[in-house]
């Protein structure tokens, strides 16, 4: 560690002693969420997150549900690409479309590349630099064979459309690549979670129309550079009685993959069923085979996964609420619930003056800017064209209200704190924590004193 950060990390959370366990668990389902831009430092002892100033990534002027369902991945050339459904569900557009935008100032500005019939886009980097976005469904419902946008230059060029042929799959049963990504897996290969049918054809999933089974979960792999991709195992089946599925039979959907530092795979994803909280998987040998399902012990609809290179696994996941927790044990335990944005329930007009209250669809996206810096993605809409504040919320009536994306920058800083097992050993803390305050030559009084900063001293 170099020498500034460190003196960075102890000035930051103080040198502190622990008792022996401390700490360790999170708070219980249901528990007290922390708040974003809280004046008091948090979430936790162990983590803290530090929230800058929110950025607009688009916007779109409609009376409907548009504009919503980010998805992000940042390139290793920094440029970041976010898609999202420009449309709202009620127009049943098939194939449904999703639009896509590059930036390539960490967020700042965006630029359009274009709009596809594809339902969004699955995003992922090759050995070669090449980022690709890989249609979540086919224009052809009958084609076997998918398409990839695949991008090789931060330059306004278009793109080279690339076949992709998935395999493993009966005719029409290919899987849905919900807006998602894929990652290197131990053994080399590309890897990626998705959700897919076990009877009926995914287009009728798509249609809303009942299935006459329920979805499953599954594990995808290329060995060629994402040009090919085969069905490498089952994460998971939805085991609820017939008496508790929806009437959809989409009981779980929506999961998201993160390579971890050991090697493992941990796939998140929502379950419908069951009290509806989130559900996840490891798994040791590149997606082959999958540990049983366990709880998240957090309620939400489309997980994301970020591993920051400073140690902290983040999860964001929506409804209700937009929210935020962290796992230091590759996702054994989630502590720092925080809430981002607290409104996610749609209201109707006002029938005397139209009024209607924002509120965001919560699904969420994010991306590392550095080893500690994210950007978090989320939508708010029918928000007032004009606001106060950080980010918009109240009423507002028809023609002067808003559809929008925004992207909220996170500082996630690691907390030096030592646990002693024992009286000798808090002895030996001490001294050690005076040994480098002698050191160091700082204070002691700001070493065992100083707040953890908050997000008004960041991205100023």
């Amino acid at each position: 560690m170099k020498r500034r950060d460190f003196i960075s990390a102890v000035t930051a959370a103080g040198l502190s002693a622990a008792r022996p366990g401390a700490g360790r668990q999170g708070p219980a389902p249901g528990g007290t969420l922390y708040r974003a831009w809280s004046d008091a430092p948090g979430p936790d002892a162990a983590v803290g997150f530090e929230f800058g100033e929110p950025r607009l990534a688009a916007s779109l002027a409609t009376d409907a549900s548009g504009m919503y369902a980010p998805h992000a991945f940042r390139g290793s050339d920094r440029s970041i690409y976010l898609g999202y459904y420009p449309w709202p569900d009620a127009l049943e557009s098939r194939p449904y479309p999703g639009a896509l935008l590059r930036s390539l100032d960490d967020g700042v500005t965006w630029r359009s590349l274009g709009e596809r019939p594809n339902f969004g886009t699955c995003f992922g980097e090759t050995r070669d630099g090449a980022v690709w976005a890989i249609d979540c469904w086919k224009s052809d419902p009958r084609s076997a064979v998918f398409e990839a946008q695949r991008f090789t230059s931060p330059r306004h060029t278009p793109p080279e459309i690339v076949p992709v042929k998935v395999g493993g799959f009966g005719r029409g049963q290919e899987p849905f690549w919900h807006l998602n990504r894929f990652v290197r897996a131990r053994d080399g290969s590309l890897a990626t979670v998705t959700y897919a049918v076990t009877a009926g054809e995914t287009q009728a999933m798509l249609d809303e129309k009942p299935l006459p089974a329920p979805t499953r979960i599954v594990c995808l792999a290329s060995r060629d550079e994402a040009r090919t991709w085969q069905l490498r195992g089952v994460v998971a089946l939805d085991a609820t009685p017939a008496a508790g599925q929806r009437p959809s039979r989409i009981g779980i959907s929506e999961p998201y993959v993160e390579a971890l530092g050991d090697g493992r795979l941990l796939c998140v994803y929502r379950c419908d069923t069951g009290g509806r909280e989130m559900l996840q998987s490891w798994s040791s040998d590149s997606g082959r085979t999958w540990t049983a399902p366990v709880s998240a012990h957090a309620v939400g609809v489309d997980p994301g996964l970020l591993r920051l290179d400073n140690g902290v696994l983040l999860c964001s996941y929506g409804r209700p609420g937009v929210n935020l927790m962290y796992s230091l044990d590759g996702g054994e335990s989630w502590r720092g619930h925080t809430s981002v944005y607290p409104h996610t329930s749609r209201t109707r007009p006002a029938p005397a003056s139209g009024r209607m209250a924002a509120w965001s669809h919560a699904y969420t996206s994010m991306v590392a800017l550095s080893g500690q810096d994210v950007l978090l993605f989320f939508d708010i809409h029918e928000h007032p064209v004009r606001f106060q504040g950080r980010l918009p919320d109240g009423e507002s009536e028809a023609g002067h209200r808003t559809n929008s994306i925004f992207a909220v920058p996170i500082r996630v800083s690691r907390r030096l704190i030592i646990v002693p097992s024992s009286r000798s050993a808090l002895a030996r803390t001490r001294r050690l924590g005076a040994g480098l305050v002698a050191c160091l030559r700082l204070d002691p009084a700001r070493v065992t004193r100083a707040p953890v900063p908050s997000w008004r001293h960041s991205y100023r």
